[in-house]
């Protein structure tokens, strides 16, 4: 892979797929588990649901088997050492989770810039099944931003609070998962 820093290693794309893996899985849980919001939003929140283990499943693909690099448990488990806090607020584990229908508008949005941006920084000739996959995962996307918008518009979240941490509005949080998307630990 390419990017503004130059050529990526096989080890650091297999980094970045490790990310999208851990994201689109804990998305999958949170967002299968909100499928419980009233009857119209629920067919959607089901799809992207399914979206998201879907994604999760194409990045997976990717992570390399080859002798002499990064085992494929290594790579997920520092992916989701980067990703750690920012899925925690996701979840809610240390305090209300954001409003799920703007976190999910702006973590979209977010996503798909980052799958597209990714697909153009890769070289079509060593890394053309990275570049396939992140064109379809943005594509997806994109599909269900069209889809959702509109329905997830009408959803009452749990909104926050006067006082509710700046690092729990979806904005932040969709910021820091992106970060730690690409970002190495230390």
């Amino acid at each position: 892979m390419r990017s503004a820093e130059g050529a990526l290693t096989v080890g650091k794309s297999a980094s970045v797929c490790a990310g999208y893996v851990v994201l689109e899985s804990a998305l999958h849980e949170v967002v299968g588990r909100a499928a419980v919001q009233p009857d119209d939003v629920r067919p959607f929140l089901a799809a992207a649901a399914m979206s998201h283990g879907w994604r999760a499943s194409l990045w997976e693909t990717l992570l390399p088997v080859s002798p002499g690099l990064p085992l494929r448990r290594a790579l997920l488990e520092e992916a989701m050492e980067r990703l750690h806090s920012p899925l925690a607020a996701v979840r809610g584990r240390n305090g209300p989770p954001p409003p799920l229908a703007d976190l999910l508008v702006e973590l979209y949005r977010a996503l798909a810039a980052e799958y597209e941006g990714r697909a153009g920084s890769v070289s079509l000739v060593s890394d053309a099944p990275l570049a396939l996959t992140a064109r379809r995962a943005a594509a997806d996307l994109r599909a269900l931003l069209i889809e959702g918008e509109g329905l997830l518009a009408g959803v009452e979240g749990a909104e926050p609070t006067a006082g509710a941490d700046r690092e729990r509005s979806p904005k932040v949080l969709v910021e820091a998962l992106i970060k730690g998307l690409t970002s190495p630990l230390h």
